[in-house]
């Protein structure tokens, strides 16, 4: 008997796994991760080739299940080790910045984080369909041993959850810098408001071609909400929440923030934002 992959769309990935794909090519910058392109449900990934190796690992793992299912048991406790081997490594590496000390990078880019979160989605999707293999196979009377595969989704979940949070956090630090320079009362400086829109500007473009699209909106309405944030602390600081009553100042205010909004506004995949901004400075 053959692990038929072709139901769950997981055949798509087992082709992207071949040696040409696993094995990183040479780059002549360190700081582009070692990485490799795979479909899966009619979306493209850029993932890391090490996530290609581990997927090939599991897919035979999983034929082995189907060939020998009297070892399905020790089959499964492998299949989870490794699994949370390479969640935990991509952790350490990336998250908790290892790679710097480890591989010799020099920080930690939002590419990296991209490219991270994009492997661990893919996980998620193969992980419904290696249950369903260990749950043909395995005794009944070891079915709640499947718990240990619940268990993964949720680190991988949480992980997932922890890179899109950092990446909302870098933004979160540009603003409350450069924003702190930003001076609404005439005349104005719209310095600080044009780094914070460089820097969104940038963000956006590292992670448009990793993230799928809602993911990109997720991340960039948390960035929207920090802006918000940081921008209305300048506005108190400086007298000017509830300026409306003030023609001249209310114009900066209005001013600066339309700058960002509109410089924003054509964004790929970042969603409506109006709820986030159209009543900044009033409440």
């Amino acid at each position: 008997a053959v692990v038929s992959t072709q139901s769950t769309g997981v055949d798509n990935i087992v082709k992207n796994c071949s040696p040409s794909e696993v094995v990183a090519r040479p780059s002549n910058n360190n700081s582009d991760p070692p990485k490799g392109s795979l479909s899966f449900s009619g979306k493209r990934y850029i993932v890391t080739s090490t996530l290609l190796l581990v997927i090939k690992i599991v897919v035979e793992y999983c034929q082995c299940v189907v060939d020998i299912p009297v070892m399905s048991k020790d089959i499964l406790t492998k299949t989870v080790e490794n699994l949370k081997q390479f969640n935990e490594g991509t952790c350490h590496l990336v998250l908790k910045a290892g790679a710097i000390k480890n591989i010799g990078l020099k920080t930690i880019t939002a590419k990296h984080l991209g490219i991270a979160s994009q492997s661990l989605s893919v996980v998620l999707q193969l992980l419904p369909w290696v249950r369903n293999i260990f749950t043909v196979h395995l005794p009944k009377s070891q079915h709640l041993l499947l718990d240990q595969i619940n268990t993964l989704e949720i680190d991988f979940q949480d992980h997932m959850n922890q890179i899109f949070s950092k990446l909302i956090s870098i933004m979160g630090d540009v603003y409350r810098s450069s924003l702190q320079n930003c001076n609404p009362n005439p005349p104005p400086h719209p310095q600080a408001i044009s780094v914070a829109t460089r820097q969104t500007i940038k963000l956006h473009e590292a992670l448009a071609s990793l993230l799928q699209p809602s993911e990109i909106q997720l991340v960039f309405r948390g960035v929207f909400c920090l802006f918000r944030k940081y921008f209305e602390e300048q506005l108190t600081k400086h007298g000017l929440m509830n300026c409306g009553s003030n023609p001249k100042k209310h114009g900066i205010v209005g001013a600066e923030l339309s700058h960002f909004i509109d410089s924003v506004s054509y964004l790929e995949f970042v969603g409506d934002s109006d709820d986030i901004f159209h009543d900044i400075g009033t409440r």
